[in-house]
């Protein structure tokens, strides 16, 4: 099966000058048509099955032929030929998004290339295709009645749950059909899929990316993120897009802190084994790491507790309509029941929440400072699927799903979920590092480095 990766040589993970071309181009392995023909095979394979809405492959082919061209004529761009997938959230003129949703009312028809999409198409990237997810982006586990739901790609006898919401663009990475993908994050829907297939997620502060042109979910909280299957991969990205130069200089972390609050609560064992041995291997290379609670993840918990979560408010205010509307019974029931649970939060508790929020970014600045957080990007595995049938179920494993990552979308934090290994079954662990707020280059290039140890783990 096709697989890819940009270059690394004495790039973003090596150090020195800025290659702008993949590594195969560099190496002169093979061309942008014959790597697009090859994912275009598996994507057509039934480990892929669920993971496409929409894949145009004379579009497909036609983007390749013209990297080709360009790479003959000595013209390359930085990201020539690289196919690229996305959430089918994303606007590109002439192309119709569904946000996961049967509702027609959510169906459009790109008047405009939402700006992301246009970036990366500038630098050469080959638009491939649009990727499944949860309807309107609003559920961790992945699920999809409408589309049918993407198996999670280390998955071995049993099936199991991609996570999401980028469940398909994630599946997508972690099966080599792509080496990136881009998706969105608004309570851990980049990080939570990452986890659950063993690749990398990135969600970076808020409004670092154009968020123009990308269905909203929760305005106050929707990012655009990246999804790899390395940091040095996510950081390349990450540069091309802000414009910002090759990592190497970013002030590093003073430690790793662990929080002693909620975060470490009733952890699988898998993922509390994998977590123990992540921090083991950052230790041996010197990393101080100190375990202490942290005020600010109880002020957010409270507040939560009181009033309801911010996400689900925010939602139910801008999508309320579709649970008035003809079409209402469209939606996936465990999705409208979440969007409904927003009703129940009102104006007021809605200002509290708000205030809980400020309150506590400010007091994370004063207790963390110049270091990092490390915890487990999600305390469970991957569920089977056989398991989310019952709408109880399935409730109480998103929210255990999504219980450390919205934490850190609530603070605004730029998160990163390294994978960390499997267990038995070939179940996934993630590893999420944190810093404050616009603090991503740094985090990336701490991100970078703490891969590099993290290969070095015990089996």
């Amino acid at each position: 099966m096709f697989q890819a990766a940009f270059s690394t040589a004495g790039t973003e993970s090596g150090g020195g000058g800025m290659s702008s071309l993949p590594l195969q181009f560099d190496a002169g392995l093979w061309d942008p048509v014959t790597a697009v023909e090859a994912a275009l095979d598996g994507a057509g394979g039934d480990p892929a099955r669920h993971v496409f809405i929409a894949l145009d492959a004379d579009d497909i082919r036609r983007s390749a032929e013209a990297s080709r061209n360009r790479l003959r004529r000595g013209e390359a761009r930085p990201l020539d030929g690289v196919a690229i997938a996305w959430k089918d959230v994303f606007a590109r003129i002439g192309d119709v998004s569904t946000a996961g949703s049967r509702i027609p009312a959510l169906r459009s028809v790109g008047h405009r290339t939402a700006p992301i999409v246009h970036r990366m198409e500038e630098l050469g990237a080959v638009f491939f295709g649009r990727t499944n997810l949860s309807e309107m982006a609003l559920g961790g586990l992945g699920l999809n009645p409408h589309y049918g739901t993407p198996v999670n790609a280390l998955s071995l006898d049993r099936d199991r749950a991609p996570g999401g919401s980028s469940s398909g663009s994630a599946v997508a990475v972690a099966l080599g059909l792509v080496p990136a993908a881009f998706g969105t994050d608004t309570s851990g829907s980049i990080r939570v899929p990452a986890a659950f297939n063993g690749i990398t997620g990135f969600r970076p502060s808020h409004g670092r990316y154009p968020e123009a042109g990308v269905f909203a979910l929760a305005p106050g909280l929707d990012t655009v993120g990246i999804l790899a299957r390395g940091a040095g991969d996510v950081a390349f990205l990450d540069g091309l897009i802000c414009r910002e130069p090759a990592l190497g200089g970013y002030p590093k972390p003073s430690g790793l802190v662990v929080p002693q609050t909620i975060v470490l609560d009733g952890l699988d064992p898998i993922v509390a084994d994998r977590f123990d041995r992540a921090l083991s291997a950052l230790s041996s290379q010197g990393v101080r790491i100190t375990h202490r609670p942290l005020q600010s993840f109880d002020m957010l918990h409270s507040a939560m507790e009181r009033h309801g979560a911010p996400v689900v408010a925010e939602a139910y205010r801008r999508h309320c309509g579709l649970l008035r509307g003809p079409d209402f019974g469209l939606m996936d029931p465990n999705v409208r029941r979440r969007l409904s649970a927003g009703a129940e939060i009102s104006d007021r508790s809605l200002d509290e929440l708000g205030l809980a929020r400020r309150q506590a970014r400010r007091c994370l600045q004063r207790e963390l400072g110049k270091e990092a957080l490390a915890f487990p990007t999600v305390p469970i595995v991957a569920p089977l699927l056989a398991d989310l049938v019952d709408p109880d179920s399935v409730a109480r494993l998103n929210a255990l799903a999504l219980r450390n990552t919205m934490l850190g979308s609530l603070l605004d934090m730029p998160s990163i979920s390294l994978p960390i290994g499997t267990g038995p079954g070939g179940l996934a662990a993630g590893l999420q590092l944190s810093m404050t707020r616009g603090r991503d280059r740094a985090l990336l290039e701490f991100a970078r480095d703490a891969e590099r140890s993290l290969a070095l783990m015990t089996p």
